[in-house]
């Protein structure tokens, strides 16, 4: 997993305070990234460093990158999108490691303005019904 080197300007009571402070991730995504309890409670000083996971710091962010199988835009409209989607490429991920998907193809080509739909939620508005093995309109 890649992590990245951050440096406090503030002190925190805990790690998770200062994780909190500069994210918007949740109490579950920090579960699910499994940081120990231990981590969690350490206090941070001033001008400490401290590695985190790049997916926490980048929760609900999408990936810039994408090096999968070619992908065709049939129609474009201001609020609107026709793509084929090949087989075997996910249609949003799960993290922002992940950057084999519909939504980072998208954001790697500056269509950045239709990632800003449900900013909350990492399938940004995809309409679709096709899993991982199907290709098909999106």
């Amino acid at each position: 997993m890649k992590k990245i080197s951050l440096c406090f300007l503030d002190n925190f009571p805990s790690t998770e305070e200062g994780i909190f402070s500069l994210t918007n991730c949740s109490k579950a995504l920090l579960k699910k990234i499994k940081l120990s309890k231990k981590f969690l409670q350490r206090s941070i000083k001033y001008k400490d460093e401290i590695e985190l996971p790049i997916n926490l710091i980048n929760a609900g962010k999408i990936n810039p990158l994408y090096h999968g199988q070619d992908v065709e835009i049939i129609s474009r409209r201001s609020n609107f999108m026709a793509i084929s989607k090949p087989a075997k490429i996910h249609c949003h991920p799960l993290c922002y490691d992940e950057s084999d998907n519909l939504l980072s193809f998208l954001r790697s080509r500056g269509e950045s303005d239709l990632l800003n739909i449900n900013k909350e939620r990492y399938d940004r508005g995809l309409l679709y019904r096709l899993d991982y093995e199907t290709s098909g309109l999106v």
